[in-house]
Formats: C-alpha cells, sequence, structure tokens
C-alpha cells in the first residue's frame, strides 16, 4: 500500500551543523612549547607557557566548562612539534584517549594551530584529523581569535588541514630556509657568535648593543687565566692525558664566579660544572680534551667543523 508522509521533508537540515561550545563534554587542553628549558616550570617563566596552561584552563571555567570536565595535557612542553606522537607522551596520550572513545563529543583546545603539530611527513595530523572525525571530537584554538574545527563540516576539516600544513611548512621554509642560512651568515662573514654551539671557557657572549664586539665570542679575562692553567699543567705532565685527568681529579682548577655586574645571560649558558666551595670546574675528561684542542685558543673559530680563517670564512 502507497504510504504518504505529512510533510515535505527538509533536506537541508541535515546539512546545517551548529557551531557552540560543548560544555557539557570533556575539554581536552594541549600545550606544547619547543624550547627545552620548558621541560621545567620553575625556569620556565615565559608568557608562552602562562598563555597555553593558566590562561587556557581559566578560558575554560570562565566558558561554563566545570572543574571535572577539564583535562590538561601539558607534558609536551619543551618537545618539538615534529616529534611523532609516539615521542611525545601527551599526544600519545591524546590518541589513545580518543581511541578509547570516552571523550567522544567532546572538545580538544590549544592555543594555535601549530601547537598540535609541526608534521612534515603529514601523516599524523591527517591521523588527528580522522580521529577527531571518527569520535565526534571538534578542535578549539583561541588566537588570534577563537574558531572551532568541526571535522563534519568539510570546510573546517579542509582549513585546519591547511592549518597543519602551513605549521609543517614553517620549519623547512622558514627556520631551514631563513633562519639557519642568516645565523650561518654572519658566523662565517661577521664572526658573530650567533649560537653555534657552546662558547669554550674563557669566552663570553658581548651582548652590549652599544659595543663595537656586540655578539661577538670575547675573553673573560678572569677564566682565560685558569684556562691558561690548564695548558701550563698539560704542558708540565708532557701531554700525557691520562696524568692530566689525575692531577685534575685531586685538584681541579676553580673557575671564578662571574661579575654580578655581566649580563645575566652570560651565566645563563655557561656549561660547567658548580664546585661544592664555589666557582665552576670542567668535570669530565672529554671536556677537557674539547678544551685542549679548540682552535680559538691559537686565534681561530671553527663554525660548523670547519676552521674559519679570514673575514669571508676560507
Amino acid at each position: 500500500m502507497r504510504k504518504f508522509l505529512p510533510e515535505r521533508p527538509d533536506d537541508q537540515q541535515n546539512l546545517i551543523l551548529v557551531k557552540q561550545l560543548r560544555t557539557n563534554k570533556p575539554l581536552m587542553i594541549y600545550a606544547r612549547r619547543s624550547d627545552p628549558t620548558a621541560k621545567d616550570a620553575k625556569k620556565d617563566r615565559t608568557q608562552s607557557r602562562e598563555m597555553q596552561t593558566d590562561d587556557m584552563l581559566l578560558w575554560g571555567k570562565r566558558s561554563g566548562w566545570p572543574e571535572n570536565l577539564l583535562y590538561p595535557y601539558f607534558a609536551d612542553l619543551g618537545l618539538s612539534g615534529t616529534l611523532r606522537p609516539d615521542q611525545r607522551p601527551d599526544m600519545l596520550r591524546i590518541f589513545d584517549d580518543l581511541d578509547s572513545g570516552k571523550f567522544d563529543g567532546g572538545t580538544l583546545a590549544c592555543w594555535q594551530e601549530n601547537r598540535p603539530f609541526r608534521d612534515e611527513t603529514h601523516i599524523y595530523y591527517n591521523q588527528l584529523i580522522e580521529k577527531m572525525l571518527q569520535h565526534d571530537v571538534v578542535l578549539v584554538v583561541l588566537s588570534p581569535r577563537l574558531y572551532i574545527y568541526d571535522m563534519r563540516d568539510p570546510f573546517d576539516k579542509e582549513r585546519l588541514r591547511e592549518k597543519f600544513k602551513e605549521a609543517a611548512d614553517f620549519i623547512p621554509k622558514h627556520v631551514k630556509g631563513w633562519l639557519h642560512p642568516a645565523r650561518e651568515r654572519a658566523a662565517w662573514e661577521d664572526d658573530e657568535w650567533a649560537g653555534l654551539g657552546d662558547l669554550p671557557p674563557g669566552f663570553i657572549c658581548d651582548y652590549d648593543p652599544q659595543s663595537p664586539t656586540y655578539k661577538h665570542a670575547i675573553p673573560y679575562w678572569p677564566h682565560i687565566e685558569k684556562v691558561k692553567e690548564h695548558f701550563e699543567l698539560y704542558m708540565e705532565v708532557s701531554g700525557e692525558i691520562s696524568l692530566f685527568n689525575q692531577h685534575l681529579r685531586r685538584s681541579p682548577i676553580i673557575f671564578p664566579e662571574f661579575d654580578p655586574k655581566l649580563d645575566r645571560r652570560v651565566a645563563s649558558k655557561w656549561k660547567m660544572s658548580k664546585y661544592p666551595g664555589g666557582g665552576y670546574y670542567i668535570r669530565t675528561p672529554t671536556a677537557l680534551i674539547s678544551m685542549l684542542t679548540n682552535p680559538i685558543y691559537s686565534g681561530y673559530r671553527f663554525v660548523k667543523g670547519v676552521i674559519r680563517r679570514d673575514p669571508p670564512g676560507k
């Protein structure tokens, strides 16, 4: 028997997605910052950390999420976005939690689209998109303006994919294609330190913009004197490295503390060990050999393993 519907169906209704904050479902808050210092919460007091952690939690509460529905994922601070999910504990945890289904219909939030990934393989961010689609999880970003990515919307899905691709392209295009060549040029052409490796004992970076040696490695004479003592001892033992190391284990040569008037960044980049009685000392045989074989004490500098002999870096 033929059946008739009471009214004409509105086929367009199935195509309408209402975007709103899902404050009655779990909110996963993900934070990531590449700088290795970000691993230590006591040392990392940057604005980036605060915005991605405390500010995001505060935003969640103010937006209507109860405390019991907030799930912070902050263990990836200090890790690069180029790492695979299995190399980042909290990104792996997000993948596992999504697969478990316990956050179905919920929200994943981060400060910007470049926080979850800078994935140059373009594999893992696509996996995340598919997991969010499968479990009806939306992604909310707060900067530069709040936006809700709903994976059921083809436009949102492709827009997010493009944002993830932009984040991945930042590494080869901007970092490797621009910043690294500029840094290497500064070292080769202008003899600037440029952050290429750690400065050897006895040298510091000049951070005074008014100085003619600004950004260059300059001698720090109280420490240069201690470097000389190391070389003198090496000559006294006729170059016998085992005797040299034994002598320093018994009577280490102590580098004095830095002058408190120096730029604080000088001490923060110092890699030698603190001596229990005050000052610094070179603790490992490897570090001692590295100092003894460094060409900088002969007036030359090496850049990326090649000795720089003149201004053009030849």
